[in-house]
């Protein structure tokens, strides 16, 4: 949001006003509200310079989304207003005479309801959270080198709606809770002004994909390989259920796979915390216990995580 009120503070200029008539320049902008087990919610912000130094129009949206397919479910107008500055002024050191005309305020939607429904996500940011998200030539969202997040129709055509079709997009933001992650799609026009920021949702099956790749290992101890997913978390929870009975420290494991198609696809299971156990010199206890082979290998070609329950 401070974003947005900085762009729009930029337009400050008309308050000197000299020259010709600016530009229509519309800017759109969204705040995170908050969420709960299948909806999302937005304060979206829609400023309107007008084509004009002096006047500006604003309008206030909450809008509910599905955080499954991010198709808005209901629409609010909170405020529609309309700022004028006296066009008039001339006194440098004096400010000039700001006039509002609020042209629509809901009193219907209450806030406690709202808050009832989407329980607030903080707003907690860090520069590290955008580390491994990026934008594709296409457009797409993308994580890491092989996880796609949003494909071009849907950021082209369902999160801008076509709007500002062949403008550049950037990950802005990142907000990291609860079971998915959310993130602050932007786009600006540097020829025409015009610029549009979304919180979009990714879904809580990539999600779990992503929070993994976050944490993934270097090295990792792998105790076997199968060449279908059934095999291996079958093989991994009779393991897992023999070092619960022999009361293995350390023994958790988890499946990663390997190989982009059927013909090449691998899935490791693998030990959690591997790096901590090869330091703790722990693994040859473990595998000594379940009479399993331990081996090292690189996580860095690992590709779909599968937890073992």
């Amino acid at each position: 949001m401070k974003r947005f009120l900085a762009g729009c503070m930029a337009w400050g200029l008309w308050i000197t006003g000299a020259g010709a008539t600016p530009p229509d320049v519309v800017v759109i902008d969204e705040r995170l509200l908050g969420a709960n087990a299948d909806n999302y919610a937005v304060l979206r912000s829609e400023f309107d310079n007008l084509g004009s130094y002096y006047n500006s129009n604003t309008k206030v949206f909450l809008e509910e989304r599905s955080k499954a397919t991010g198709k808005n479910l209901k629409q609010v107008l909170l405020t529609d207003a309309k700022r004028m500055i006296d066009p008039e002024h001339e006194d440098p050191a004096t400010q000039p005479k700001v006039t509002v005309e609020v042209k629509h305020q809901d009193k219907e939607l209450g806030l406690g309801d709202v808050l009832a429904r989407y329980p607030l996500l903080s707003d907690s940011r860090s520069p590290a959270d955008l580390e491994g998200f990026a934008v594709s030539d296409d457009q797409s969202v993308t994580f890491g080198e092989t996880m796609t997040l949003f494909a071009r129709a849907q950021v082209v055509g369902e999160i801008f709606g076509g709007r500002l079709e062949e403008t550049p997009v950037t990950v802005l933001e990142v907000n990291d809770q609860g079971s998915e992650i959310y993130l602050k799609l932007s786009k600006h026009d540097e020829d025409l002004g015009d610029g549009e920021s979304h919180w979009a949702c990714v879904g809580s099956a990539l999600t779990l994909q992503v929070r993994a790749h976050r944490t993934k290992e270097p090295i990792y101890l792998r105790a076997g390989t199968f060449p279908d997913k059934a095999a291996a978390l079958a093989k991994a929870a009779e393991w897992k259920e023999l070092g619960r009975e022999k009361k293995v420290s350390g023994f958790d494991p988890e499946i990663w796979s390997t190989g982009s198609d059927a013909g090449s696809a691998r899935y490791h299971v693998v030990l959690r915390n591997s790096g901590d156990l090869i330091e703790r010199e722990a693994s040859g206890a473990i595998a000594e216990a379940l009479g399993l082979s331990l081996q090292a290998v690189s996580g860095e070609k690992f590709l779909e995580w599968t937890p073992v329950k």
